[in-house]
């Protein structure tokens, strides 16, 4: 199954939880690699969220999003 086929027979609950974006605009085989870079941060996010803060410290500055 083609992945625009896949993304877009998923619901925004299935989405929600498996950290996908919910924009439409990253579900296309061109935008992939935003999509990837998108979903990781979405999962640091949810990992440091997870993390003690006194772990944290650095943590942060390294999970920072980046947009190219």
């Amino acid at each position: 199954m083609p992945f625009e086929a896949w993304i877009t027979s998923r619901n925004a609950a299935y989405r929600g939880g498996h950290l996908i974006e919910d924009e439409a605009d990253l579900w296309t085989t061109k935008m992939l690699p935003e999509f990837v870079r998108s979903r990781e941060w979405l999962i640091r996010q949810k990992l440091l969220a997870l993390t003690p803060r006194t772990v944290q410290g650095n943590a942060h500055r390294n999970f920072e999003r980046t947009v190219p």
